[in-house]
Protein backbone atom coordinates (compact mmCIF):
# COMPACT_ATOMS: atom_id res chain seq x y z
CA UNK A 1 0.00 0.00 0.00
CA UNK A 2 1.34 3.43 -0.91
CA UNK A 3 2.00 5.77 2.01
CA UNK A 4 0.32 9.18 1.78
CA UNK A 5 2.68 11.94 2.87
CA UNK A 6 2.00 15.55 3.81
CA UNK A 7 3.60 16.57 0.48
CA UNK A 8 1.21 14.29 -1.44
CA UNK A 9 -1.78 15.81 0.35
CA UNK A 10 -0.54 19.37 -0.29
CA UNK A 11 0.02 18.52 -3.96
CA UNK A 12 -3.53 17.15 -4.22
CA UNK A 13 -4.90 20.38 -2.75
CA UNK A 14 -2.82 22.52 -5.13
CA UNK A 15 -3.96 20.52 -8.15
CA UNK A 16 -7.60 20.72 -7.08
CA UNK A 17 -7.79 24.51 -7.04
CA UNK A 18 -10.07 26.07 -9.68
CA UNK A 19 -8.17 26.56 -12.94
CA UNK A 20 -10.81 27.26 -15.65
CA UNK A 21 -9.63 24.21 -17.59
CA UNK A 22 -11.25 23.43 -20.94
CA UNK A 23 -9.43 20.09 -21.49
CA UNK A 24 -7.53 17.65 -19.30
CA UNK A 25 -5.34 14.76 -20.53
CA UNK A 26 -3.00 12.21 -18.96
CA UNK A 27 -0.01 10.37 -20.35
CA UNK A 28 1.98 7.59 -18.75
CA UNK A 29 3.80 9.75 -16.17
CA UNK A 30 2.55 13.26 -16.91
CA UNK A 31 -0.67 15.24 -17.21
CA UNK A 32 -1.73 18.46 -18.90
CA UNK A 33 -4.62 20.85 -19.03
CA UNK A 34 -5.70 23.55 -21.45
CA UNK A 35 -7.16 26.66 -19.87
CA UNK A 36 -9.94 28.86 -21.22
CA UNK A 37 -7.39 31.26 -22.75
CA UNK A 38 -5.63 28.60 -24.88
CA UNK A 39 -2.64 28.22 -22.52
CA UNK A 40 -1.31 24.72 -21.72
CA UNK A 41 -0.01 23.60 -18.33
CA UNK A 42 1.82 20.31 -17.70
CA UNK A 43 3.17 18.43 -14.70
CA UNK A 44 4.85 15.11 -14.08
CA UNK A 45 7.68 13.60 -16.11
CA UNK A 46 8.16 13.00 -19.84
CA UNK A 47 10.99 10.55 -19.19
CA UNK A 48 10.31 7.11 -17.71
CA UNK A 49 14.04 6.69 -17.00
CA UNK A 50 14.43 9.90 -14.99
CA UNK A 51 13.65 10.61 -11.39
CA UNK A 52 13.08 14.28 -12.27
CA UNK A 53 9.46 15.32 -12.21
CA UNK A 54 7.62 18.62 -12.13
CA UNK A 55 5.05 18.16 -9.33
CA UNK A 56 3.11 21.37 -10.03
CA UNK A 57 1.43 22.56 -13.23
CA UNK A 58 3.60 24.96 -15.22
CA UNK A 59 2.97 26.80 -18.49
CA UNK A 60 4.31 25.24 -21.68
CA UNK A 61 6.31 28.09 -23.21
CA UNK A 62 6.67 28.97 -26.91
CA UNK A 63 3.20 27.88 -28.02
CA UNK A 64 0.60 29.95 -29.87
CA UNK A 65 -3.00 29.87 -28.65
CA UNK A 66 -3.97 26.19 -28.33
CA UNK A 67 -7.45 24.78 -28.95
CA UNK A 68 -6.91 21.04 -28.33
CA UNK A 69 -4.53 18.75 -26.43
CA UNK A 70 -4.01 14.99 -26.38
CA UNK A 71 -1.55 12.74 -24.51
CA UNK A 72 -0.21 9.21 -24.63
CA UNK A 73 2.88 7.50 -23.26
CA UNK A 74 5.57 10.11 -22.76
CA UNK A 75 4.21 12.79 -25.15
CA UNK A 76 1.60 15.54 -25.30
CA UNK A 77 0.39 16.98 -28.61
CA UNK A 78 -1.18 20.38 -29.14
CA UNK A 79 -3.39 21.73 -31.93
CA UNK A 80 -3.16 25.50 -32.26
CA UNK A 81 -5.89 27.93 -33.28
CA UNK A 82 -3.94 28.46 -36.53
CA UNK A 83 -3.84 24.71 -37.39
CA UNK A 84 -0.30 24.00 -36.28
CA UNK A 85 0.47 20.77 -34.43
CA UNK A 86 3.19 20.61 -31.78
CA UNK A 87 4.52 17.67 -29.75
CA UNK A 88 6.28 17.79 -26.40
CA UNK A 89 7.77 14.69 -24.80
CA UNK A 90 10.75 12.43 -24.30
CA UNK A 91 12.22 13.29 -27.70
CA UNK A 92 11.77 17.03 -27.07
CA UNK A 93 11.32 17.50 -23.30
CA UNK A 94 12.41 21.14 -23.16
CA UNK A 95 10.47 22.75 -26.00
CA UNK A 96 7.52 21.77 -28.21
CA UNK A 97 8.39 20.59 -31.73
CA UNK A 98 6.30 21.88 -34.65
CA UNK A 99 5.22 19.03 -36.93
CA UNK A 100 5.05 19.42 -40.70
CA UNK A 101 1.52 18.20 -41.40
CA UNK A 102 -1.48 19.24 -43.48
CA UNK A 103 -3.68 22.33 -43.08
CA UNK A 104 -7.33 22.26 -42.07
CA UNK A 105 -6.87 20.09 -38.97
CA UNK A 106 -9.86 19.97 -36.64
CA UNK A 107 -8.87 17.12 -34.32
CA UNK A 108 -5.82 15.14 -33.19
CA UNK A 109 -5.41 11.92 -31.20
CA UNK A 110 -2.06 10.68 -29.88
CA UNK A 111 -0.83 7.09 -29.67
CA UNK A 112 2.61 6.23 -28.32
CA UNK A 113 4.45 6.75 -31.62
CA UNK A 114 1.67 7.99 -33.90
CA UNK A 115 -0.65 10.96 -34.20
CA UNK A 116 -4.04 10.54 -35.87
CA UNK A 117 -5.21 13.70 -37.64
CA UNK A 118 -8.73 14.62 -38.78
CA UNK A 119 -9.16 17.44 -41.32
CA UNK A 120 -12.09 19.78 -41.85
CA UNK A 121 -12.90 17.72 -44.99
CA UNK A 122 -13.26 14.53 -42.91
CA UNK A 123 -9.99 13.02 -44.18
CA UNK A 124 -7.89 11.00 -41.75
CA UNK A 125 -4.09 10.89 -41.69
CA UNK A 126 -1.67 8.93 -39.53
CA UNK A 127 1.56 10.76 -38.65
CA UNK A 128 4.43 8.46 -37.58
CA UNK A 129 6.30 10.33 -34.83
CA UNK A 130 9.40 8.16 -35.23
CA UNK A 131 9.91 8.40 -39.00
CA UNK A 132 8.09 11.69 -39.62
CA UNK A 133 5.95 10.12 -42.35
CA UNK A 134 2.42 11.39 -42.92
CA UNK A 135 0.24 8.57 -44.22
CA UNK A 136 -3.10 9.15 -45.93
CA UNK A 137 -5.33 6.38 -44.54
CA UNK A 138 -7.80 6.77 -47.41
CA UNK A 139 -10.58 7.31 -44.89
CA UNK A 140 -12.97 10.13 -45.78
CA UNK A 141 -16.06 11.69 -44.17
CA UNK A 142 -14.86 10.82 -40.65
CA UNK A 143 -16.48 12.61 -37.73
CA UNK A 144 -14.36 11.28 -34.87
CA UNK A 145 -10.89 9.82 -34.31
CA UNK A 146 -8.98 8.10 -31.54
CA UNK A 147 -5.56 6.53 -30.94
CA UNK A 148 -4.01 4.24 -28.39
CA UNK A 149 -0.96 2.10 -27.73
CA UNK A 150 -0.32 -1.01 -25.69
CA UNK A 151 2.47 -2.11 -23.35
CA UNK A 152 4.53 -3.19 -26.36
CA UNK A 153 4.40 0.37 -27.78
CA UNK A 154 2.26 -0.80 -30.70
CA UNK A 155 -0.04 1.91 -31.99
CA UNK A 156 -3.67 1.78 -33.03
CA UNK A 157 -5.76 4.38 -34.85
CA UNK A 158 -9.52 4.57 -35.12
CA UNK A 159 -11.93 6.66 -37.19
CA UNK A 160 -15.72 6.86 -37.18
CA UNK A 161 -17.54 7.30 -40.52
CA UNK A 162 -21.36 7.26 -40.55
CA UNK A 163 -21.58 4.67 -37.77
CA UNK A 164 -18.76 2.49 -39.11
CA UNK A 165 -15.52 2.17 -37.14
CA UNK A 166 -12.27 1.91 -39.11
CA UNK A 167 -9.28 0.48 -37.23
CA UNK A 168 -5.60 0.22 -38.21
CA UNK A 169 -2.42 -0.76 -36.42
CA UNK A 170 -2.10 -3.57 -33.91
CA UNK A 171 -5.82 -3.47 -33.05
CA UNK A 172 -6.76 -4.27 -36.67
CA UNK A 173 -8.96 -7.36 -36.82
CA UNK A 174 -7.82 -10.29 -38.97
Amino acid sequence: MKKITLFTMMLAVLLCRPVNADMLVAGERHSAYLDDKGVVYTWGSYNAFSEESNPLPSVVENLPEIMMITASGDRTAFLSAINEVYVLGSSSPDAPTLLDITDGIVSIALGFNNLVVLTNEGKVYNFDLVTGLLIDTGIENATSISADSNEFLTDTGLALVEGTVYVWGENTPG
